[in-house]
């Protein structure tokens, strides 16, 4: 225990005399000394060094997705939002078939540990991220509508960006389908929430504002690069309460929304 706080905290003995002391006198009882000046303990130091070099370069986690807004922006914002340090790594289309075999599930966003752990999923990793770093509401309640509207989203979302990676012919036939039926259903359904509260975690953001304020309003519904965006302008019109959510959500967000951070995609 000794040894790994002053890995982490290496001028602790210097301000702690008789920590300094005890550490000495273990260090030298018969059989640990000879332990600690092993090949084998030379090696697990080795790997417990490099692990904690990437901890000090104060990169937490490395995000792996395609240069677009997508699944991978959520993480991105949440991530930002904390105050967290992280890798953006942006897999080009080219590049993608030789690193899809090394991706959870052979899909991203996949999230990577300092220790190389690989954790896949977009709802998963943000629930990981959410419980680790306060975006999961405490109340039982805001926690379950965060839940419902991140499981609606989910459904919404699997029609949403289709037009921007498909012929004309196609996407016209798309439109309706988003614009006349699945988004209208969708808002209508939150707007009572987003009225009653500044959040969808309430007072605070939860993880499910990240797609709802983050993927929906600053990556569709405000994006000047989207698809149709006369449609997506009129679609806000008619929601002013969702439109108000939304820019209080960039004004939480203004940070990395104004700083190079963010990628200029177009959906």
């Amino acid at each position: 225990m000794v040894e790994m706080m002053i890995h982490v905290f290496p001028y602790i003995l210097e301000e702690k005399p008789e920590l300094a002391a005890y550490h000495s006198a273990v260090r030298n009882l018969p059989g640990l000394k000879q332990y600690l000046e092993s090949d084998r303990n030379i090696e697990k130091h080795r790997a417990f060094n490099n692990t904690q070099a990437k901890i000090n370069s104060h990169v937490a986690y490395t995000l792996h997705y395609f240069p677009l807004y997508g699944r991978g922006e959520p993480i991105r914002m949440l991530l930002s939002h904390a105050g967290i340090h992280y890798n953006d790594h942006l897999i080009s289309f080219q590049e993608w078939p030789a690193i899809k075999p090394t991706m959870p599930g052979n899909v991203i966003p996949c999230l990577e540990l300092v220790n190389g752990k690989q954790m896949g999923e977009t709802s998963a990793i943000m629930r990981y991220l959410a419980i680790n770093h306060g975006y999961y509401p405490e109340d039982p309640l805001l926690a379950h509508k965060s839940e419902e509207i991140l499981d609606e989203f989910q459904t919404l979302f699997e029609n949403v960006p289709k037009p921007a990676f498909v012929g004309p012919e196609e996407a016209a036939a798309l439109l309706p389908v988003i614009f006349d039926d699945k988004m209208p259903k969708f808002l209508a359904a939150i707007e009572p929430h987003l009225k009653a509260n500044k959040f969808i975690g309430g007072n605070k953001l939860s993880f499910a504002d990240f797609f709802v304020g983050g993927s929906i309003y600053c990556s569709c519904a405000t994006n000047p690069r989207i698809y149709s965006p006369e449609k997506w302008a009129a679609l806000v019109a008619k929601f002013p309460t969702f439109r108000d959510y939304g820019e209080r959500f960039k004004v939480e967000m203004s940070s990395y929304l104004n700083s190079d951070k963010r990628g200029t995609f177009h959906i």
